[in-house]
């Protein structure tokens, strides 16, 4: 059987940006913001829909950051490729994308190997543009206004604490932001445990109704024992969050 394959020419001069998703229209949007908001970087699209998945000769290591989507095509997850790739030598830092604000799926993510995600359906250029620049380490020429909500580390205060147990986290950084709520990666102080933080945001908490969804989100996803869900090991409410 005939592997599909696809070869990229690289330039030495630039960083380079592999970008892997089955859905032409969102590859054409996000090539165009980062070539408009990053002209130093090279996108490289990868049609994981036609191409399928990559051989074992593929080049990880010709790329700074991987743009890896959740829906590959073919039966096939972004997660389901990061358990395959992601500790093979050279490979990228990983951006996850979903359009799908599930924790179960941006908890796998990170533990497969992903250092940040994004909501496809809220993303707009100045969020794309900024949150690849910061995880590239490199200016943009996209400033950033009073409503962009993304950035590659946290800015609010330096742990949280819940209730009533009174458990203690510290921040890491921002992985990623949805429409409703951001998500962390931090450790527990009491035994270093690194996790994953789901919290709601302010504006959205201000409607009694979305609170209680949430909550009620959380105390479900607590009593599920499943190797195929992620593990809820804390839900409640704080006031240590800015």
């Amino acid at each position: 059987m005939t592997k599909a394959f696809a070869t990229f020419g690289m330039d030495e001069n630039r960083l380079n940006i592999l970008l892997i998703d089955d859905d032409e229209s969102f590859v054409a949007f996000c090539k165009r913001c980062l070539e408009r908001g990053l002209p130093d970087v090279r996108i490289s699209p990868y049609d994981s829909g036609k191409l399928g998945r990559p051989g074992a000769d593929f080049c990880w290591s010709d790329f700074d950051l991987l743009l890896l989507d959740h829906n590959l095509g073919n039966g096939e997850t972004g997660i389901d490729w990061l358990h395959l790739f992601a500790a093979l030598p050279g490979f990228p830092r990983v951006l996850f994308l979903t359009s799908e604000e599930s924790p179960t799926i941006v908890g796998q993510a990170v533990a497969g190997g992903a250092d940040g995600y994004l909501n496809k359906t809220k993303l707009t250029r100045t969020v794309l543009v900024n949150t690849v620049s910061d995880m590239l380490g490199i200016s943009s020429k996209t400033k950033r206004t009073a409503g962009d909500t993304n950035s590659a580390e946290f800015r609010g205060l330096e742990y949280l604490d819940t209730e009533p147990a009174g458990v203690r986290y510290r921040f890491t950084h921002l992985i990623g932001r949805g429409g409703m709520s951001s998500v962390y990666l931090a450790e527990r102080s009491v035994d270093g445990m690194t996790a994953v933080l789901k919290i709601l945001d302010a504006d959205v908490a201000k409607d009694p109704q979305n609170v209680k969804r949430f909550a009620r989100e959380g105390e479900l996803l607590s009593q599920i024992d499943s190797r195929y869900v992620v593990k809820i090991y804390d839900h409640g409410f704080t006031d240590s969050y800015g």
